[in-house]
């Protein structure tokens, strides 16, 4: 019987030879698939349809090909109708009485801008004299931190509305952007990259647009927070420097803000260097950008048309000492290959997928060498 016992070993052994390649153990030891998937810096291939139950965490999601093993700052992403779905949470408020609570203070009322009832309202079309606003949102504030720039969504409640209403945004910072309310009374949600710094021109304005013939406008509230970075990213170190990453985007409304690729980040608690890729609807446009020790560089801000889960993909190639980065959407190119040569970005082995909006979702996931 002893004389058996290397041959019973071997027949256990060749289904594992067979259909088993080890990984390093956080792409979880042993993994079967038809997909070959080689440690340290070999090929990789992986592919993630969300397909699952509602309301399952991405954390606790196995992917297709089972080598994902997803992390965010918080449990604000699930699965939702087989897409990864993602609710961030906000931070504090940064607007001074934000709801015009028994007056207007803390705001600047220019022009023909009158308080009234809980309320301002602006007549007119001149933007340049007729506004509201509040200046050095962030001066003196705890949370300065000179030429960081994060996501802050910004919520507008109107009372009448108006055709190309306003102009609103803020001011003294390339975020700056126009928010067309058109005739539609109700809350509008809109999300915008701020640079959160000491200047004097750090505040939000809304005033009626030159282009304005539908009569005045009146605005209830205006809300202004901070969207949790570490929980807009939802992530895996995957152990390459480089590849091809696609996922389909599918963003309902303009007021649903941006969603897309995180790639060659550095942490999940507290991301710093990284880079973004994502269709912004607000903008009509799709837009790369850097972050080096979370200070912000844009790389691309191109005009794409929107089409509902159309593959966004960002192509990353090692040359020397650099990062190379084409990006596609749609089947289009779009702007120009970015060279990235910053160390706090080059060599970083963590990638996935982007959200500011629960109204959004990512489909079709896919890393390939």
């Amino acid at each position: 019987m002893k004389r058996l016992y290397p041959y019973i070993l071997l027949c256990l052994l060749l289904p594992v030879i067979a259909g088993f390649t080890f990984v390093p153990q956080d792409r979880l030891g042993w993994i079967w698939g038809t997909k070959k998937i080689l440690p340290y810096g070999g090929p990789f291939n992986a592919l993630d349809t969300f397909t699952d139950s509602n309301d399952v965490t991405l954390q606790n999601h196995i992917n297709d090909t089972k080598n994902i093993i997803w992390q965010s700052g918080s449990t604000t992403w699930t699965i939702q109708s087989n897409t990864a779905n993602n609710n961030p949470g906000l931070g504090g408020e940064e607007v001074t009485n934000p709801g015009f609570t028994g007056n207007a203070d803390g705001w600047d009322l220019g022009g023909t801008a009158a308080y009234a009832a809980n309320a301002v309202t602006l007549t007119g079309n001149s933007a340049a004299t007729n506004y509201v606003g509040q200046d050095n949102l962030w001066a003196n504030n705890s949370k300065d931190d000179a030429l960081i720039k994060l996501v802050y969504e910004i919520t507008v409640n109107t009372l009448v509305g108006n055709d190309r209403a306003f102009v609103g945004g803020i001011s003294g910072n390339e975020a700056f952007t126009q928010l067309d309310i058109d005739t539609s009374v109700g809350i509008h949600t809109f999300y915008l990259i701020v640079d959160r710094d000491t200047g004097t021109n750090d505040g939000i304005y809304f005033s009626l647009s030159s282009g304005n013939t539908g009569g005045d406008l009146t605005i209830t509230s205006v809300s202004l927070e901070e969207v949790t970075l570490n929980e807009i990213f939802a992530s895996d170190d995957l152990g390459i420097t480089q590849g091809i990453f696609d996922v389909d985007v599918t963003i309902p409304t303009v007021n649903d803000g941006r969603a897309g690729l995180v790639l060659a980040l550095d942490s999940v608690a507290s991301p710093a260097n990284y880079i973004e890729v994502f269709y912004n609807r607000d903008t009509g446009k799709v837009e790369a950008a850097k972050f080096v020790a979370s200070s912000r560089t844009s790389l691309i801000n191109t005009t794409a048309t929107y089409s509902a889960g159309a593959q966004l993909r960002a192509e990353l190639t090692i040359s020397g000492s650099n990062l190379l980065v084409d990006v596609t959407y749609n089947g289009n190119t779009i702007g120009t290959q970015q060279t990235i040569s910053d160390a706090g970005i080059v060599g970083n082995t963590r990638y996935g997928i982007m959200n500011v909006d629960s109204s959004n979702s990512l489909d079709n996931f896919e890393v390939n060498p």
